[in-house]
């Protein structure tokens, strides 16, 4: 198995030499007092972009939930001194953040909402619905989707790519893997020269890296389930993770586990936790996995509007919370291509030129660079 990362613990100098070692523990902070346009414009863009038109579909952090709704479900966060491997940026959840998501990592969260429990059953969505292949997705408008969390905005680029450093984490994990509940979520681009499956023929950015599969509960886990714990069908145990990619064990690399692994048979949703030291210290989030930092990026053109939908949303049920966290100032537009020049030693060439002096018969070699 895979750890996020050794156990950490802090012992304050001072305090250390009077009293012994005194552990400081760390802890995600959220907040979730801005707009989603405030958060989009001042935590999410870098570089080369520019936001507008930003709508939500989910519960924003800064409005006041009614009774048998869940609290925010987007904001900002502050992981420093955390496992997940990003420092700070904006998370969309599918509950009651302040709930389901700080560590340390002590309870198998099930409905994972605080005041009312049980979430947006059912949120439709069908770009979601259709990347989780949820059996049936297609007459279901979506319907299959509960506690959505989706954030969209339109952007031009500066440059010819665009890209997001990001981490995808649930609770789904180690449970429910290769299973039908294969939580999902998206990074779904549109707009000139794209031409996808999903709605405004978008398409999907964020890929396990090297293939075309989604990234997904099925696609990255820690690739060590065997007949006993999986959940596809009796004459197909993991039909589904198959079905998503049929390379889904190579892709254990790109997953990091965080504890809440059990033994069958398994206990019911909201028991205890209690391997260390994922249950006791919060340097450890609630969330039994995650992926590691990983990129979604798409070519784009210079200068034409796009349109963005992060989504992410439970599949099938309102059960066992999932996250997406966004790196702050990583939504970025940059150049895919650079071109440099490797002059022999009879040509002149300043990189801040764009002449070429030749003293004799010699040769230059240009190279074109893929970033």
């Amino acid at each position: 198995m895979r750890i996020c990362r050794d156990h950490i613990t802090f012992g304050l100098a001072l305090a250390g030499a009077l009293l012994g070692t005194v552990p400081v523990q760390a802890q995600l902070i959220l907040s979730q007092t801005q707009t989603p346009a405030t958060l989009v414009a001042n935590t999410l863009m870098g570089p080369g972009v520019f936001a507008t038109n930003v709508t939500y579909n989910g519960n924003p952090g800064n409005t006041v939930p009614s009774l048998f709704t869940t609290l925010g479900q987007i904001g900002r966060f502050n992981a420093a001194n955390t496992c997940l491997g990003i420092a700070n940026g904006v998370f969309l959840c599918t509950n009651d953040a302040q709930y389901s998501l700080p560590g340390p990592n002590n309870q198998l969260m099930e409905q994972g909402g605080g005041l009312g429990g049980g979430g947006f059953w059912t949120s439709p969505d069908v770009d979601l619905s259709h990347l989780s292949a949820y059996p049936g997705w297609q007459v279901t408008g979506g319907a299959n989707i509960g506690n959505k969390s989706v954030l969209e905005f339109d952007f031009v680029p500066t440059s010819d790519m665009v890209s997001v450093r990001y981490v995808f984490s649930s609770e789904e994990y180690e449970r429910w893997a290769c299973s039908q509940y294969n939580d999902v979520f998206g990074f779904f681009i549109s707009g000139p020269g794209i031409n996808g499956p999903f709605t405004n023929n978008a398409m999907n950015m964020a890929y396990v890296p090297g293939s075309m599969s989604a990234v997904s509960i099925n696609t990255v886990n820690n690739g060590q389930m065997n007949a006993s714990n999986a959940n596809g069908p009796l004459t197909d145990q993991f039909m589904y993770c198959n079905q998503a990619d049929p390379n889904w064990q190579a892709n254990s690399i790109y997953y990091r586990y965080n504890g809440g692994v059990w033994n069958i048979p398994m206990p019911p949703g909201g028991a205890n936790q209690i391997q260390e030291p994922y249950a006791s210290d919060p340097y450890y989030i609630q969330h039994n996995g995650m992926t590691v930092v990983l990129t979604a990026s798409a070519a784009v053109q210079c200068g034409q509007m796009y349109h963005i939908k992060v989504g992410v949303g439970n599949v099938g049920d309102n059960w066992f919370p999932s996250a997406v966290w966004l790196e702050k100032n990583s939504f970025t537009s940059s150049d895919r291509f650079k071109l440099t020049a490797d002059p022999a030693v009879n040509v002149e060439y300043h990189p801040a030129d764009t002449t070429f002096i030749e003293y004799d018969c010699d040769s230059v070699r240009l190279r074109i660079h893929r970033l």
